[in-house]
């Protein structure tokens, strides 16, 4: 799945992290579903 789909299905995001106008790294995060494992 692309970084702007699970955005927008609501399952989390990537970013870019950037330093000196450049790109440093990633992060993502996934999406939770509270409804299955409030505690995951």
């Amino acid at each position: 799945m692309g970084a702007l789909k699970q955005f927008s299905v609501n399952d989390g995001f990537q970013a870019g992290i950037w330093y000196k106008g450049e790109l440093a790294g990633v992060i993502g995060l996934h999406g939770i579903n509270w409804l299955i494992n409030p505690l995951q």
